[in-house]
């Protein structure tokens, strides 16, 4: 099985739905570890950076420590 890394480059995050992002963690093709870290980095490309948007007020600055239990309390890993 090929490992799956979201990351702000790519149009995964764009177009994910919720019970496909369950199907991915499930068999294990990507983390939820490796989720936050792509959208703070699409975050940071599209809001900080780039086009300066600034839509997102704030970030969790523990979002990437906290993401692993996030992981086994969503899908009971």
């Amino acid at each position: 099985m090929e490992r799956l890394q979201p990351s702000a480059g790519n149009s995964f995050l764009e177009e994910i739905a919720i019970a496909q992002l369950r199907q991915g963690y499930e068999p294990g093709r990507f983390t939820i570890r490796d989720v936050v870290k792509g959208y703070l980095e699409r975050i940071e490309a599209l809001d900080r950076s780039g086009l300066g948007l600034n839509s997102v007020i704030r970030v969790n600055p523990d979002a990437l420590q906290a993401a692993p239990a996030g992981c086994q309390s969503l899908i009971g890993l």
